[in-house]
């Protein structure tokens, strides 16, 4: 079914592998306020808006995954530029902290009587 709707959306070709998250959380997105699932009498999945009457065979979410997918394209170069420094970062050795000069406690004053 994910792999049905990712298709759907236009998550299907060569290096879309990165997108399937998004169709997975559209498959699990709840409809808006007023938007009810129906199913017709041949068994297809419609929506259908209380509010103005609207109905639709795709989701009504289906919109904002298919812009959600191409803004996450369109930025992929920076995501991928943005999980490199962190790998590059994270694998990076990490600096000795500067050591903090060891201070000695000094004994109390009556200890250095000597009488």
């Amino acid at each position: 079914e994910v792999m049905a709707l990712a298709e759907h959306l236009g998550v299907a070709g060569k290096g879309d592998s990165l997108y399937t998250w998004i169709a997975e959380a559209a498959h699990h997105a709840p409809l808006p306020p007023n938007w009810a699932e129906h199913v017709d009498e041949d068994g297809a999945v419609f929506f259908h808006c209380k509010d103005n009457g609207q109905s639709s065979w795709d989701h009504p979410m289906d919109k904002f995954y298919r812009k959600f997918i191409d803004r996450a394209r369109k930025h992929a170069g920076n995501f991928d530029f943005v999980l490199n420094a962190r790998a590059r970062k994270a694998h990076q050795p990490t600096p000795k902290a500067k050591q903090q000069p060891q201070h000695t406690q000094r004994p109390p004053p009556e200890s250095l009587d000597s009488s």
